[in-house]
């Protein structure tokens, strides 16, 4: 709401009575019922335009002085959480506090209805002290703040060294501001509450989308983790036959489509009955893994290593010639070769023969062709003597090697169909 003031009826309503002896009256008594009505109007208009309970008080106490001379007041408002009256807006003619009756206001508050006093003789004038002892409290008008569904709090106001100041004209006039006041008072409760639930409810929301999202990075993980142990060997960490076999079969449509090529390893390690038998399968296990990590460190990001089962595995090279797949194959074999292996205090030896294919080629017809032709030489490597590589060539050519390696290039056996 708009918390701009009305304009003030009566400019002079704080201004400080100089005369103890000044009568507490209706500052304008030529004020016909019309003219009160429209004040009243305007008052209510004024409240209306807050949003704060405390500023609408204030407002309300201000207009009272405005109205009357040589009055002071307070409006207390019921505190759920503290479960009492509390003092929310207090104005003097002086600017000095206002006591009040706790008798008086408790019986407003209970009864829901106005109660106005006049002090008459010594004894109650004791009673009725105005805090410092000095003045005298005449007169005392306690009205409720009830409003369309419950009593919020008082108003008490009080004049000092005045007499028979609260009459029934002034009554109705205050009963004429207090029930806009508690309407408004309503009004801003309800405002306040309103924000506190947005404001709850988009601590909830935001709380709560914290939560969702990181469930959802859990789930994003559980399901990168799943997906990666679908396709990933336990105990090497590498690619496992199943996703070897998908990725071959992928490779070898893309090398097909464009007229790539690309190669296949297959890899096999030499004599791996003697290392189990010699030093026991966690020792055999633990040369697997590291074999593993020897390809994988020694091969492209981009290229696939896998474990194809047992002691074998399989590197699928990328937009490779089977001319660079023999040089790679090479390298790899003389890394293993030449890795230092132990287990309980001995150093051992560890060597691999390795057999490897490119396609497209004459005589690979499919990726099944490819992983067949890799293997068949694989095979023949370790039967020539192990630790070396051989290349399946499509052309029937034998004995081309590199300098730097022991490979030898062997044909496809040619079958019955063949011939």
């Amino acid at each position: 709401m708009n918390s701009k003031k009305a304009p003030r009826l009566f400019p002079d309503s704080k201004q400080k009575v100089s005369n103890g002896d000044t009568p507490f009256r209706l500052r304008d008594k030529g004020l016909k019922g019309p003219e009160v009505l429209e004040q009243i109007f305007e008052v209510t208009a004024a409240m209306t335009q807050h949003s704060e309970v405390k500023t609408i008080c204030e407002e309300l106490m201000d207009w009272v002085l405005g109205y009357f001379e040589g009055i002071g007041g307070v409006v207390l408002l019921v505190n759920n959480e503290a479960g009492e009256l509390q003092e929310v807006a207090s104005r003097s003619r002086d600017h000095g506090s206002v006591s009040y009756k706790r008798s008086v206001v408790d019986r407003v508050f209970g009864e829901a209805r106005s109660v106005v006093t006049t002090v008459r003789d010594a004894a109650r004038e004791s009673r009725h002290s105005d805090g410092d002892g000095r003045r005298r409290v005449t007169s005392v008008a306690c009205l409720p703040l009830v409003s369309r569904s419950a009593i919020h709090g008082v108003m008490y106001v009080r004049a000092v060294d005045g007499e028979g100041v609260f009459e029934k004209q002034n009554l109705r006039l205050l009963e004429g501001l207090i029930g806009p006041a508690a309407l408004a008072i309503e009004n801003a409760v309800v405002h306040d509450r309103i924000g506190r639930v947005e404001k709850a409810l988009k601590n909830a929301r935001h709380e709560f989308e914290k939560e969702v999202e990181k469930r959802t990075a859990e789930l994003v993980e559980m399901n990168r983790r799943l997906k990666e142990l679908s396709v990933t060997d336990g105990l090497t960490g590498l690619y496992n036959h199943r996703h070897l076999v998908h990725m071959l079969e992928s490779e070898y449509r893309r090398a097909a489509r464009y007229k790539r090529s690309f190669a296949f390893l297959m890899l096999d390690i030499d004599h791996f009955k003697e290392v189990n038998d010699n030093f026991g399968h966690p020792c055999g296990d633990a040369v697997l893994q590291a074999i593993g990590q020897i390809l994988k460190g020694s091969v492209r990001g981009t290229d696939i290593v896998a474990r194809y089962g047992g002691d074998e595995m399989a590197v699928i090279l990328l937009e490779t010639s089977l001319k660079m797949a023999l040089r790679v194959a090479e390298k790899l074999r003389r890394q293993i070769e030449e890795h230092p292996f132990a287990w309980e205090g001995t150093s051992f030896r560890v060597t691999v023969s390795i057999g490897a294919a490119a396609a497209p080629e004459q005589g690979i017809d499919d990726w099944n062709d490819l992983l067949n032709a890799a293997d068949h030489v694989l095979y023949q490597a370790k039967d020539r003597g192990r630790n070396r590589v051989l290349a399946f060539q499509p052309d029937g050519e034998t004995g081309a090697s590199l300098s730097d390696s022991q490979m030898n290039l062997f044909s496809k056996p040619k079958t019955e169909a063949d011939a």
